[in-house]
């Protein structure tokens, strides 16, 4: 995904592998980045839900949202993401700085690399 601003300069890119769990994860990426100012690192290791299926998969970082998603009828499963898992996608963003920087975010949990020239 990319995201442009209103005079169309691009902003922030940002995509994952990941099969039905890629949109989901690109999505909250861009809104931690947007809506609440996260750097692009900070976006990608933050933590995520999917919605893929019947059950919400929910990262442990954020116990609090469990109790509330049931409360409102989802089924919840918490769950620990490490580096031997795959609960969710594997995002990457980067952000294009006013300066002209571009600012890298790659998941600490999996192998991956930012590398620009």
């Amino acid at each position: 995904m990319v995201v442009v601003d209103r005079t169309g300069r691009p902003v922030l890119a940002a995509g994952a592998s990941g099969g039905l769990r890629i949109s989901a994860a690109v999505v909250q990426v861009v809104a931690y980045a947007l809506d609440h100012g996260l750097s692009a690192q900070e976006a990608v290791a933050a933590p995520r839900l999917d919605t893929v299926g019947d059950t919400v998969l929910l990262d442990d970082r954020i116990p609090d949202a469990a109790a509330a998603l049931e409360q409102r009828g989802h089924r919840v499963e918490q769950v620990r993401e490490d580096l031997s898992t795959l609960h969710f996608a594997n995002p990457a963003a980067v952000i294009l700085a006013d300066d002209g920087t571009l600012h890298a975010g790659v998941n600490p949990l999996h192998l991956t690399a930012a590398a620009g020239w």
